[in-house]
């Protein structure tokens, strides 16, 4: 390799053959343009994928666990809640590896104004992941964190239905086994993730504002939402908790069992449309292999028409087909690097740009998300480098044998 090397940087600097050819032109820009294009692909799926995700866990949680008991309430009625007691709360952080436990108290309501109402499902929550992502999702006012003022979020969706701003009076009305409950709460805040399907009926009020409407204790709620696990961990930490729940069940003597469900379940729908995108980053990257391809062969064409009399030299002097092939590729392959080069220096300074500043906008009605999301991964961009590296040594290595079928003779005379 040091003779093809050698040779290939020498060919390299001489004026006559330097990568200057309209075709070397074209290829390097051939190049740069798929590299570019299939990076920006990897990125905006990977980016679209993670934000999607964040929100559907973020509103549904990893696990959540609900349970079959029903608890009688202060006035006789029957409610189907579930306790967290240390015991049970040692049972999942054993089965699942994490602390992120957080109870939960949902109940459907309708938000009611002088003029209008809405349908709602209300959560109460205190911290937790779900309560970090609607926080950071707030257009104006805060999170409720204060029971004793009857405090209540509600998304932009709802406020904009009603026609309520922040410090607005509403009366949340909650029906239960037949008894109709009322408790009047000030909008302190107002959130909007754009994840139009949950945003309509997701209002958030301190869980102990929900246990004194429900007279219920401290420990007692309608859902034990998990979080905190890896994605690809879920499906198998939720078999996991079932089995240590049925466990825990038996040996307790427990006359029901737990029923458990993951956000990959609740959530299939839009699991399935964030798996069909992987299939458009798939043609997409094959399209712009072929691409660049195409624009390489071409220019190794015209890098072996432009040095025609060099390979007659060559041969002449005693190098080999193989010899001779090498040092085109490697020649041609300082296309392949100058057009990298290229497409990086456009492509991870748009990525940063655009992760940083969100300049690049999104129809949030359709796409869940107000700009165009991307993700940087240097663990990508080396990947997808080494990978046209090689891909491009591979698709030479058939179009230079066309070098094996000129004779000395014939190309030393060639001008």
């Amino acid at each position: 390799m040091v003779f093809e090397s050698f040779a290939a940087k020498r060919m390299c600097r001489r004026k006559s053959s330097r990568l200057k050819a309209p075709g070397t032109g074209i290829a390097v820009a051939g190049i740069a343009i798929s590299f570019t294009i299939m990076l920006l692909s990897i990125s905006i799926v990977s980016g679209f994928k993670r934000e999607i995700t964040d929100k559907i866990i973020g509103f549904n949680s990893d696990i959540s666990v609900y349970g079959y008991s029903t608890v009688v309430d202060a006035d006789g009625g029957l409610t189907r809640n579930i306790t967290l007691n240390e015991d049970l709360e040692k049972v999942i952080t054993a089965s699942t590896g994490t602390t992120g436990i957080e109870l939960v108290f949902n109940q459907p309501a309708i938000i009611k104004t002088d003029d209008n109402f809405s349908g709602v499902i209300i959560k109460g929550l205190n911290k937790g992941s779900t309560y970090d992502f609607l926080s950071k999702a707030l257009v104006s006012g805060r999170m409720p964190n204060d029971s004793l003022k009857n405090e209540i979020a509600v998304s932009e969706a709802t406020s904009t239905a009603l026609g309520l701003k922040l410090g607005d009076k509403v009366f949340c009305h909650f029906l239960n086994n037949n008894r109709l409950r009322s408790r009047a709460a000030t909008v302190c805040g107002i959130y909007n993730t754009h994840f139009s399907e949950f945003d309509s009926r997701i209002a958030i009020v301190p869980s102990e504002m929900l246990r004194s409407i429900f007279r219920v204790k401290d420990n007692v709620g309608t859902s034990i939402e998990i979080s905190g696990l890896k994605v690809e961990d879920i499906d198998q930490k939720t078999i996991e908790l079932y089995n240590a729940l049925e466990k825990y069940s038996s040996e307790n003597g427990l006359n029901y069992i737990y029923q458990v469900e993951n956000v990959l379940q609740s959530g299939a729908m839009y699991f399935s449309w964030l798996d069909l995108l992987d299939t458009n980053v798939v043609v997409i990257l094959i399209l712009m292999a072929v691409v660049s391809a195409f624009t390489l062969i071409s220019a190794l064409f015209i890098i072996v028409l432009r040095n025609v009399s060099a390979i007659g030299l060559f041969k002449a002097l005693g190098a080999t087909n193989s010899q001779i092939r090498v040092i085109f590729i490697l020649i041609a392959q300082k296309v392949v690097i100058l057009g990298l080069l290229i497409g990086n220096l456009i492509s991870v300074p748009l990525i940063l740009c655009q992760t940083k500043f969100h300049i690049l906008p999104l129809d949030a009605e359709a796409y869940y998300l107000d700009f165009v999301p991307m993700d940087f991964s240097l663990r990508d961009i080396i990947l997808l480098n080494l990978s046209v590296m090689i891909i491009s040594v591979i698709v030479l290595i058939l179009p230079s044998h066309i070098i094996s079928r000129l004779s000395p003779g014939n190309t030393l005379k060639y001008e």
